[in-house]
């Protein structure tokens, strides 16, 4: 069995539950309309509480994704570094100790949210849509388990070499698809810069976010945590990038033309390496 990315990292699985306050009500669609065609729902609450853990959850998913890659093995699962696990753990800890009291405000609030919507949706008020408080605090979780793959034991020596054969392609393909996914990520967001920076003749400067170098600074953060299959092409390049934007400001970018100028001339060449780095065989 190839052994390299089992080496290099550990394999996590996260999901996120919660009490769904969407319900479908029967309307009737338009005159000499398919009905079939025709979706419609309400909102039993309206909640900023509720809102909050939506956000919430969220975001504690997309720190999972800053800090990982996706395995490319299995569906849901992410594959982090040996060296980031112990701290992504403590993190998605303290934000499962953090929901309840998010729960709470939510649950305490409900009495009044459900005399509210009685009156807001009139008809099509329905106390069955809500269910006991206590149900309703359960419904809302952050779980996750820290996995690993390998062959049953205890199957036919045939089926089993079959199965070790299988799960061996798996994780060869899954390699090459982590160092793909990384940088095609990076010659994405060298490609925003170049484009967002680069005013042709006779052209006005191009509006942009602050996103178009805080999105640097996120990837310069958590590059080497990603770079699970340690691709040194990338990192050299990536390199390059960190030491150019060094001090460059979205501040900086809008005050000076010729900072603007200078950042897309250097970044430019950045591109041109990112993107044969991405076009060339893992």
């Amino acid at each position: 069995m190839n052994t390299d990315l089992l080496k290099k990292c550990r394999f996590l699985k996260i999901g996120f539950s919660r009490w769904g306050i969407q319900r479908k009500v029967a309307l009737p669609p338009p005159p000499n309309a398919d009905a079939k065609r025709f979706k419609h729902s309400k909102s039993i609450i309206v909640s900023p509480e509720y809102d909050a853990i939506v956000a919430f959850q969220n975001d504690t998913g997309a720190l999972v994704k800053r800090y990982s890659m996706p395995s490319f093995v299995f569906p849901g699962v992410v594959a982090v570094a040996n060296g980031g696990v112990e701290a992504l753990d403590k993190m998605l800890r303290e934000r499962q100790a953090q929901l309840p009291g998010m729960v709470d405000n939510l649950t305490d609030n409900l009495p009044r949210m459900i005399d509210e919507a009685r009156e807001a949706l009139n008809g099509q008020f329905n106390p069955k849509d809500y269910p006991p408080v206590s149900d309703v605090a359960r419904r809302f979780a952050i779980r996750w388990q820290w996995i690993s793959f390998d062959v049953p034991e205890g199957l036919p020596p045939e089926l089993r070499e079959a199965e070790a054969k299988k799960l061996k392609e798996q994780f060869e393909q899954a390699q090459e698809e982590i160092v793909v996914a990384l940088r095609s990520g990076f010659a994405e967001i060298v490609t925003a810069m170049v484009d967002r920076l680069t005013v042709a003749p006779g052209e006005k400067q191009k509006i942009f976010r602050d996103s178009l170098v805080e999105n640097f600074k996120e990837f310069f953060e958590t590059f080497g945590q990603r770079n699970l299959m340690d691709d040194q092409e990338l990192a050299s390049v990536v390199e390059q990038a960190r030491t150019l934007l060094n001090g460059v400001t979205p501040a900086s970018l809008r005050e000076s033309t010729g900072m603007r100028e200078k950042v897309a001339a250097d970044m430019g060449k950045v591109k041109a390496k990112a993107i044969r780095t991405g076009a060339s065989k893992c």
